[in-house]
């Protein structure tokens, strides 16, 4: 990700390159295959995970399993 993250400082030269695509293509997968999405259960109750940077938000609704496992519901 540092690869990508390059690109966003002030002056940064713009250039996609070939690890650059490797990045990418890396966070894309990351985010759509682990962890697999739970099915919402409305009887439960939904909480809210944030993390953000200087330049970045991201956000994930969450619900605990019938296990006690904290699982994604929605990012």
């Amino acid at each position: 990700m540092q690869s990508l993250s390059s690109l966003l400082k002030k002056d940064a030269t713009w250039s996609w390159t070939s690890a650059r695509q490797a990045a990418f293509d890396s966070a894309k997968e990351s985010m759509t295959e682990a962890p697999i999405l739970a099915l919402p259960n409305d009887l439960k109750p939904f909480h809210v995970v944030c993390d953000e940077s200087d330049f970045a938000i991201g956000c994930a609704l969450m619900q605990f399993d019938d296990e006690g496992r904290e699982r994604v519901v929605r990012y």
